[in-house]
Formats: structure tokens, sequence, C-alpha cells
């Protein structure tokens, strides 16, 4: 309930102006907002059939933070604004406390899923290691030298040189690949349908190729921005590395789409768990 509230009241700010340290371009942090609005009610449910997995309970902590942070920057940013006295402080806090979070979802999340254990024994290790790495990422970042990503002041707390998180960058990129692995151990190990259908997403999604070079007419280039995952990719893949960047037509498609599917995948299950899940 809380993570919810916090992403309605970011989205409400977004609307009346553009916070600088939430997503960025303008247009992106709709789609995010709205993206992980859907994981607090999809947390919960999972929460409450399987306490003992870790993944919904990251997707709350994600949702929770991401939220807060879009609440706070918009507060900090307005104090800067008008000069008040020690809001850089402020802003310091809401420049580094959605790092964690998302480093958190995004690598642990693919060690770790569907299931909350490792993809193999071998890869037991690496969740303790990246939990390690992030706890070090979330101490280094806010009292690194320099100016504050997103805003033009210094860092208030900054008291270690910028080279200080180049190991930790390092280590982490190590740690992603290994996740990365851990992901196609797992894909390695499911057979029949279930492959399939991971195959048919990856292709679907663009993943390896640019949508740009595909160069699709209608009625098939609506179609495919019907895919959720892929205005996630291919937003990604724009923030990351330029090139075309998708319409807001297609990323309304895209975002209502996977709005649509998480409702009827949740009422499905409510009607089918029965038939296919132990009750204890």
């Amino acid at each position: 309930m809380l993570a919810t509230v916090l992403l309605l009241a970011a989205l409400v700010l977004e609307t009346r102006e553009h916070v600088h340290a939430g997503p960025s371009p303008h247009w992106l942090a709709f789609v995010e907002i709205a993206v992980v609005l859907g994981y607090g009610p999809l947390a919960v449910l999972v929460v409450s059939r399987q306490p003992r997995n870790p993944v919904p309970w990251f997707l709350l902590y994600f949702a929770t933070t991401a939220g807060l942070q879009i609440v706070l920057a918009y507060v900090a940013q307005r104090m800067l604004a008008e000069g008040v006295d020690d809001a850089r402080w402020l802003a310091w806090v809401t420049d580094w406390m959605v790092s964690p979070a998302f480093a958190t979802l995004y690598v642990l999340l693919l060690q770790l899923f569907p299931d909350g254990k490792p993809a193999s024994p071998r890869f037991r290790p690496l969740v303790p290691a990246t939990v390690a790495i992030i706890a070090l990422a979330a101490v280094e970042q806010p009292l690194t030298e320099g100016k504050l990503q997103s805003y033009e002041i210094a860092n208030p707390a900054g008291i270690l040189p910028d080279w200080v998180q180049i190991p930790t960058f390092l280590a982490f990129v190590v740690v992603s690949a290994l996740s990365l692995l851990s992901l196609v151990v797992r894909f390695r190990a499911s057979s029949g349908r279930e492959r399939l259908q991971l195959q048919l997403w990856l292709f679907a999604s663009a993943v390896f190729y640019v949508t740009a070079a595909l160069h699709l007419q209608e009625p098939w280039n609506t179609l495919f921005w019907l895919n959720p995952v892929a205005v996630a990719v291919e937003g990604w893949r724009w923030a990351l590395l330029g090139g075309p960047h998708m319409t807001y037509w297609q990323v309304a498609l895209g975002t209502l789409s996977g709005l649509v599917i998480l409702a009827a995948g949740v009422i499905y299950f409510r009607r089918k768990e029965r038939e296919f899940a132990d009750i204890v």
C-alpha cells in the first residue's frame, strides 16, 4: 500500500514539474512509474503464498524506494530553487537512495528468479558476494567527491576521491556478467514448453537486434509494440546506447498492454489456483 501511494504521488508530481533526480527524459518517468505500479500488487500476491521467496520483496523494496525518491526529490528541487538552507542534504539523500534498490532488483533478480534459489549450487556463493558489492557501493556513492548526479551542486558529504568507485564498478560488472550466466544456466535446465516460451519472448522483445532495422509496416508495427517487454528493452537501449527513440504512442501502447496482461494474469491465477497449486 505504501509503495502504491508513493508512486501515485510521484506520478502527480511529475505532471507538475519534471523531477531531475527521477527517470530521464521526462516521458520515460511516466513509463517507469506505470510499470513499477504493478510491482506492489504482484509482490503482495506472491508473498501471500511464498513468504520465504525473496523475489517479491525485491519488487516491494524497489517500488517503495523509487516512489519515495521522486517525492523527496521534488521537495529538494523546490527547496534549492527557493534557496532554502540545508536543502543540499535532502538533495544528497535523493541522489543515491534508489541505487541500492535498483542494483538489488536487476542483479539479484537474475540470480534468484523465479523460485528465490540460485540456478545451481555453483552460483550459491555469488549471492552473498553480490550483496557485499551492493552494500559497498551504497557506502561509496554518497561519500564520493564531485557534483551530485542529478543536481548542479557539490556533494556535501564528499570525502572520498573519484577513483575509489572504480574497483567496485569493475566488481559489479563481473557480478552482472555472472548473473546473466546463471540465467543462461537456468534457461538450459528448462525444457519443453517453458523453453519454447522463453525463446519466443526473447526474439519478440528485440533483445539482440534493433527494432528500427525491421522496418515494420501496419498492422505488424502495432502488434510488435503490444509486447510490453519490447518497450522496456528499447527504452533501456536508447538510454544506454542512443539511437532512434520510441514515440509516445508506442510507449503508451506497450504500457497499457502490460497493465492489461498483469490484470488478466492475476484474475486467471485466482480462478485456477486450486487446480494446480498445493494448499498448505
